[in-house]
């Protein structure tokens, strides 16, 4: 199955707003083998709700390490609402809503290698 692409403005205006679009269950298995504890933190928290496994997620290049995707994997209750939050497959960056959790310092390896 060839996945959905997208842009939220101009596709050719920057690489990093171009996303594409992914069933719910290939976001969580990607997610799964990242072992991240700011992605276990939050998916601890008592508001959060996973994407279902039907359900079709962006996904976009990861900003912190232009290598990874950043992949859905829930939302929170926040004190703006409720809002996504996504992380890197690669470098393990939580993100809910536009802000990112933690910055990973430069030249750290990624989670899990």
């Amino acid at each position: 199955m060839e996945p959905m692409r997208g842009s939220l403005d101009n596709p050719s205006d920057d690489p990093l707003r171009q996303f594409e679009f992914e069933p719910g269950w290939a976001a969580t298995r990607a997610l799964m083998g990242v072992g991240n504890d700011d992605l276990l933190a939050v998916m601890l928290r008592p508001s959060f709700r996973p994407i279902g496994e039907q359900d079709v997620v962006p996904v976009r290049r990861c900003p912190h390490c232009n290598d990874g995707g950043l992949r859905t994997a829930g939302a929170v209750r926040t004190r703006h609402g409720r809002e996504q939050v996504r992380a890197c497959d690669t470098c393990g960056a939580v993100e809910i809503g536009e802000t990112p959790l933690r910055q990973p310092p430069t030249g750290v390896q990624p989670y899990g290698a």
